[in-house]
């Protein structure tokens, strides 16, 4: 039982992890397709 949860703790804190760097993924991939310019150092879009 205890090697399940292990497991399955594992398994949650991937996908976590994932998630986040998808999220970071799809706002590089907005900002692009809208025509901006991503910004590395400050995370954001850059319109001129």
């Amino acid at each position: 039982m205890c090697k399940r949860l292990l497991i399955i703790g594992i398994i949650a804190v991937a996908f976590f992890f994932v998630g986040l760097r998808l999220k970071n993924w799809i706002d590089i991939d907005k900002c692009l397709d809208s025509g901006g310019r991503w910004d590395y150092d400050k995370k954001e879009c850059v319109y001129q």
